[in-house]
């Protein structure tokens, strides 16, 4: 049997406190709700509010210079303030004439686009350092609207951005971080010396850029299914509100889910070396009395394929995620347990 002790040292290290945000995705819904986890940093002397994503990997804002009803909802980066802001190239020169035609990026999520200019500017957290960034000229409606949060801290590995200057990891805070979504979320970076880990899950194919770590089985009601027999993928994604699983494995398990009185089965995700174990209340949404199970269905993941859960908000509610971009591993504690325990 494998032990982690719930003791983590965090070296040098500092603290940002996250707010969480609710959002009826359908007015008057509790059912349709999507959930983001938002802290603050300073960006060319301006403040914002953002999602860090561990999904992504680009420091995302809209510009001043948009005016749709998307963006002018939001604070926006306004050049004008900052007196550290450069025009950068896709490749991270230095532009020579901002007024002529500019390098411009989409970014794509999983439910929305931005397209914008970049830039390179100081951001501040405990202190400041400079990161390229992407300022939006459009933003999608969805989901950016509907969320009172201004944009996007990618925490995604080297090959989610467009370039080294862009990677809040590598350029910014090479350390490793814990982030905790539970009911006090928070992220702690610095932690170079993480003691009483000794269960880490190696990243798989870290060269496409995300947490993406190996399973070795599903099992519902304790019965084992068969979708992972030869192996499957979990991403662990702190944007995500929901337990994503792959509709070939999901879309019989669901009516099971949904059973009155929260009495659906539980859901247990073993990796190597421990077993995830979320019980109906802890992969759903409590509505009056009954739960909403928080499963989104999808048939692929494009490049990462079709046998890819997603670890969202319902895991990460639970246990602690550790994840420790120099030697690409990251480990999941449950913090309740002051522990995870091995199979």
């Amino acid at each position: 049997m494998w032990v982690v002790l719930g003791l983590l040292l965090v070296v040098q290290g500092f603290q940002v406190e996250l707010t969480r945000q609710l959002v009826q995705v359908q007015p008057g819904s509790r059912k349709a709700q999507k959930v983001a986890f938002v802290g603050n940093l300073t960006f060319g002397d301006q403040l914002f509010s953002v999602v860090f994503d561990t999904g992504s990997g680009h420091l995302l804002l809209p510009s001043a210079s948009c005016r749709s009803d998307t963006c002018t909802r939001h604070r926006r980066y306004s050049r004008k303030v900052s007196s550290t802001m450069v025009d950068i190239n896709s490749d991270g020169t230095r532009v020579l004439d901002p007024a002529g035609e500019r390098d411009q990026l989409t970014v794509r999520f999983g439910t929305g686009t931005a397209t914008g200019i970049l830039i390179r500017d100081q951001l501040c957290l405990e202190t400041c350092k400079p990161l390229d960034a992407v300022v939006a000229i459009e933003m999608s409606e969805y989901p950016f609207a509907q969320f009172d949060f201004d944009g996007v801290l990618g925490l995604g590995l080297p090959a989610l951005s467009q370039g080294p200057g862009f990677n809040f990891l590598g350029k910014w805070a090479p350390e490793a971080f814990r982030m905790n979504l539970g009911d006090q979320p928070k992220i702690d970076f610095g932690m170079e010396a993480v003691e009483g880990i000794t269960i880490w899950q190696q990243v798989q194919q870290p060269e496409l850029g995300h947490w993406l770590v190996p399973v070795l089985g599903v099992r519902v009601a304790g019965v084992l299914q068969s979708f992972c027999a030869e192996g499957c993928s979990a991403l662990v994604d702190s944007g995500t509100s929901a337990l994503g699983l792959p509709r070939a494995l999901g879309s019989g398990l669901l009516p099971s889910l949904r059973a009155p009185g929260c009495r659906g089965p539980a859901i247990e995700i073993e990796l190597p070396g421990q077993v995830l174990r979320l019980g109906a209340r802890e992969y759903s949404r409590l509505d009056r009395e009954d739960c909403d199970p928080a499963v989104m269905l999808y048939k692929s993941l494009g490049p990462l394929g079709d046998k890819v859960l997603i670890l969202g908000e319902p895991v990460l509610r639970k246990y602690d995620a550790v994840f420790d971009p120099i030697h690409l591993r990251l480990a999941l504690a449950d913090r309740a347990a002051a522990g995870v325990v091995a199979v």
